[in-house]
């Protein structure tokens, strides 16, 4: 699973997978699947306190975000030597006092365990922006020397008025910008900095949801087009306000601010859905205020994006729907078929448009679409299409079944975090060949705690106690060989996940050679201009792979370059372990290039002086 992938999924509150199953995923090999599990409210405290000292750094980061993590894992892991999980665990809201007092004098300010520098105050600056920090250690956070941390204490609700006070008149504009933001903030400042000279600030202000409404008032005819949008915008304006903003000569203010405000009135809406700006009337089209009558209007605008706005509000009368199923945008007639308030005989005449990829779309995410068309949806030759039909709420079982099945792990995955999946495909997919779709088992919201025990869990551990054998044998037998196996599924896991976006975006770099950003892999797993034999390091180090051929001493000299700069090669001294080191390097260049050069990429010319290489 890359790291794009877990962010396909964010919610990660009411997880109910079972103790038994986390205890199981939490050896898994992918660092990501171990993540979730680290993240899990169910995970055992056991395993949390295992997966606390796990190598992977994302992992012990993903157990101080556990909901249920004990106070006194967090104080250990407030210790770690990385300043990137330090920061996580100042970050949590359940942090005890005296562990933030002592984090708050953390040297880290904003360095990243990579070495470069992080646009946050780093340990500090999350201590700063902590809600239990305690209010004395906010007046010295926010005098600190680093804005990184000062602006985030000024944030804080628990810093003293006495000290907002004072930020107030503060000569930097950040500071009075960060203090506007307090949601503490007494009503009389925010007055005095609704007439700040700088306009950052007076928009800041204009956003603080405890700004009084007489003050949105004035701030509504405030020299600024970006104060005024950010009033129009704001859910607390009061209603005259907003039908004066509904004439500003701004578009911006019109269509972003006024148009998208819930809470704009009626009357207002109904003048902006005949606004001469298609921009304004799209906006209007969206809100699910806007009366049926403009949407009526709006539903045969002379502008395709807008009808399709029109198209997708839950509001929009069904004789528009009509008009709009018939549209001759496919775009139109896309949000028109995913409409939830669209009647099943339009949904019919819909399915019926054959190669319409925007309707087929709309189809098969409407959870009111008949069976028959998800059906065939679902036999789609498209993945994408069979994606959307994955992540539709109400399937029947058999089509959950087929597509549990489905050749591409994409559409598994999105089975796997589906909340209806029935337990038994849960207890299938939970196994899967590819780590994102164990993932997505693992963190599926709805599994019920006894779902994945007795099936998942034999054949996760009769499967592990092979491996465990084989593995033991390579390694007893050939470690580079071991190590080689380990690199090539790592390697052709994030390759088979992603050609379709090498394809796609038509992007895709690649060149083996020795310095560090010769091979581009910034999209596909987080990094940043890693080369392969970088990325090769990295993971290498992450799985403790160097300690199967380096000994204790040269272990110690690699640890002090990955501190340093753990996107370089490690280069030992000894001549034996640098040819080891090179083989494994050349094998994995190889490997790579083939696997490409099999996918049909033309990378022939450029592993060129790989694929025959040989060290003799």
């Amino acid at each position: 699973m890359t790291k794009e992938s877990v962010e396909l999924r964010e919610e990660k509150g009411e997880i109910s997978t079972s103790p038994e199953e986390l205890e199981i995923l939490a050896n898994d090999k992918s660092s990501d699947v171990r993540y979730r599990v680290a993240e899990n409210p169910n995970t055992p405290a056991s395993t949390l306190e295992r997966l606390a000292e796990d190598i992977a750094r994302s992992v012990r980061e993903g157990v101080t975000r556990n909901l249920k993590i004990s106070a006194s894992l967090l104080d250990k892991l407030s210790a770690d030597k990385d300043p990137d999980v330090r920061t996580a665990v100042a970050r949590n809201p359940k942090l005890p006092a005296a562990v933030l007092e002592k984090l708050a004098v953390d040297e880290d300010w904003g360095l990243r365990s990579d070495g470069g520098v992080r646009a946050d105050g780093g340990v500090r600056g999350a201590v700063a922006e902590n809600p239990n920090t305690p209010a004395s250690v906010l007046e010295n956070l926010a005098m600190d020397e680093e804005d990184e941390v000062r602006h985030p204490a000024a944030r804080n609700p628990n810093l003293p008025s006495s000290v907002l006070e004072k930020l107030v008149a503060d000569k930097d504009d950040e500071m009075r910008f960060s203090v506007s933001a307090n949601p503490n903030i007494p009503f009389h400042l925010l007055e005095k900095l609704a007439m700040d000279e700088d306009n950052p600030v007076r928009d800041n202000v204009a956003k603080n949801p405890n700004t009084p409404a007489s003050v949105l008032e004035k701030l509504a005819l405030d020299e600024s087009e970006y104060v005024r949008h950010t009033v129009a915008a704001n859910p607390n304006t009061p209603a005259s306000a907003l039908e004066k903003l509904a004439l500003d000569e701004a578009v911006n203010v019109r269509s972003y601010g006024v148009a998208a405000n819930p809470n704009t009135p009626a009357s207002a809406l109904e003048n902006l859905a005949a606004d001469k700006n298609e921009d304004v009337r799209e906006a209007a089209a969206i809100n699910p205020n806007t009366p049926a009558s403009a949407l009526e209007k709006l539903a045969a605008d002379k502008d395709a994006y807008v009808r399709a706005a029109a198209a997708r509000n839950p509001n929009t009368p069904a004789s528009a729907l009509e008009k709009l199923a018939a549209d001759k945008d496919a775009d139109v007639r896309g949000s028109t078929a995913a409409n939830l308030n669209t009647p099943i005989s339009l949904l019919k005449k819909l399915a019926l448009e054959e190669g319409e990829m925007e309707v087929s779309k709309g189809l098969g995410l409407n959870p009111n679409t008949p069976i028959l068309i998800l059906e065939k949806l679902a036999a789609d030759e498209d993945k994408y299409m069979r994606q959307d039909v994955a992540k539709n709420s109400n399937l029947p079982v058999h089509i959950f079944e087929k597509l549990a099945l489905d050749a591409d792990e994409s559409v598994r995955y999105w089975i796997a975090i589906n909340p209806n999946t029935p337990i038994s495909l849960l207890e299938k997919l939970a196994v899967d060949k590819h780590a994102r779709v164990r993932s997505g088992a693992a963190e599926n919201p709805n599994t019920p705690v006894s779902t994945l025990e007795t099936n998942a869990s034999d054949v996760i551990l009769e499967k592990n106690e092979k491996d465990l054998e084989k593995n033991k044998k390579v390694i007893h037998d050939n470690p580079i060989q071991y190590i080689s196996l380990e690199l090539q599924d790592f390697f052709g896991s994030i390759i088979e996940d992603n050609k379709d976006f090498f394809a796609e975006e038509n992007t895709f770099k690649v060149r083996p050679g020795v310095a560090y950003d010769k091979f581009f892999l910034d999209w596909i797993d987080g990094s940043y201009d890693m080369s392969l034999q970088g990325l090769i390091h990295h993971y290498m180090w992450e799985q403790e792979l160097y300690h199967l051929i380096l000994n204790e001493n040269e272990i110690k000299d690699c640890e002090v370059v990955v501190e340093n700069s753990p996107k370089y090669i490690y280069g030992p001294e000894d001549e034996g372990t640098q040819t080891m080191l090179d083989e494994i390097q050349f094998d994995m260049i190889r490997f790579v290039g083939k696997k490409l050069i099999d996918l049909g990429f033309d990378v022939e010319e450029t592993f060129k002086e790989y694929l025959d290489l040989s060290l003799d």
